[in-house]
């Protein structure tokens, strides 16, 4: 009697258990338990280095195999054998950029840039800032529109206080949108503004720095700022933000704000945050802050002696709900590559390196990152190539 009692409850146990085991793996079937479970990062893996002449700026094709770099000329390095061509042109530039199709290289020059046909690397335009339609002392960002008929140009500093579109290959003005008033030598100095275009897509980014009245002549502190962007194709604002409060302000040194892919979440840089700086997230909708993400600091160094700036306006990068963004650690001027989640703020991966970066550029297809590294000597002028894994 009490045996059987003993294995009616024992069989009632196996039971029990058997069914909290089913249903546990019905929950972890389910997507957002899924969701939950993968891990929060990108892992970047090394995946080859190209030793390569000196160079100052690159850019892929659309084939997310070859590269494009300013190097005495132009050159192209393909990632996959390794291989790096002779000059292809005579002239480069500062940075490069290749339309979606692949049949345009603009070579951005500061005050212009010159235009090349990639099937005969022949110059088909030039275009310079200050005789041309912008008035501008420098152009502010450059974007080919998704069908490469076209490429969008920020003009801002002086002149147009917007951007304009030109037609390619003849470089004719077909479209314009200003978002502030035109600069004068008589323009009102308590109110300035700061323009970049986010490549690749072209979508313009307004940065408007509001000053307090100087008691002091000369000195001027800003008062507020306020952040608009606008889809330039559609002329759709897509963000209105004023930030009254000096931790969430942009810095206006460099770009600093950028949106992600989906347009959902607006990022902005603060650098005055010592001794490393910021990136918040804010919804670009509700305009509320989501997360906030801080610079990880090498912990064997004093925080007076050490600031990592994350340079976030040369590129940022996104991938899904990641984005992954280089650093440089001052006065060492060591490099990092870092990835975090833009919706926790979540440090995701931080790969140091023991030389300083002057860019990273993702793959069309987002599968590969290519570094650069500043000031390298010319013996040791690489590429170094990363896989993007999720």
């Amino acid at each position: 009697m009490a045996i059987s009692k003993y294995i009616r409850n024992g069989s009632f146990a196996l039971l029990l258990l058997s069914a909290l085991l089913l249903l546990s793996w019905v929950y972890l079937s389910m997507p957002e338990a899924n969701a939950q479970q993968q891990p929060e990062h990108v892992v970047l893996q090394p995946s080859g280095v190209i030793e390569v002449p000196p160079y100052g700026a690159m850019a892929w094709f659309p084939d997310s195999r070859r590269l494009a770099i300013a190097s005495n000329g132009i050159r192209i390095v393909d990632t996959v054998d390794g291989t790096v061509s002779p000059p292809l042109t005579k002239q480069d530039g500062l940075r490069l950029f290749i339309s979606p199709n692949g049949k345009y290289l603009a070579a951005l020059l500061g005050i212009g840039f010159r235009l090349f046909a990639t099937e005969t690397w022949s110059e088909l335009a030039a275009y310079n800032s200050q005789t041309g339609n912008c008035k501008a002392g420098y152009l502010r960002g450059l974007a080919f529109t998704a069908d490469s008929s076209s490429i969008w140009l920020g003009c801002g500093n002086r002149g147009i206080q917007g951007a304009i579109k030109l037609s390619l290959p003849n470089l004719e003005v077909v479209d314009r949108l200003e978002v502030a008033p035109e600069w004068t030598p008589e323009s009102d100095l308590s109110r300035r503004y700061f323009i970049h275009i986010q490549y690749p897509v072209p979508i313009l980014h307004l940065v408007t720095t509001d000053y307090e009245t100087p008691s002091t002549p000369g000195v001027l502190t800003p008062a507020r700022k306020q952040v608009r962007a606008y889809d330039l194709e559609s002329k759709r604002q897509l963000v209105d933000m004023t930030f009254e409060r000096k931790e969430d302000w942009p810095s206006a040194t460099s770009p600093s704000v950028y949106l992600s892919d989906d347009l959902s979440t607006y990022l902005v840089y603060n650098a005055y945050p010592l001794p490393s700086g910021v990136v918040s997230s804010f919804n670009a909708a509700t305009k509320t802050k989501i997360a906030v993400f801080h610079p990880p600091l090498d912990q064997e160094s004093a925080p007076s002696q050490t600031k990592l700036d994350v340079l976030l306006g040369r590129r940022l990068l996104f991938k899904d709900d990641k984005v992954i963004a280089w650093a440089i650690k001052l006065p060492s001027r060591d490099g990092a590559i870092l990835g975090w989640n833009y919706k926790t703020g979540k440090l995701a991966q931080e790969i140091k390196l023991p030389y300083a970066l002057s860019e990273i550029i993702l793959s069309p297809d987002k599968t590969k990152i290519a570094v650069m590294k500043e000031f390298a000597p010319a013996e040791q002028r690489t590429i170094q190539i990363y896989t993007v894994r999720d």
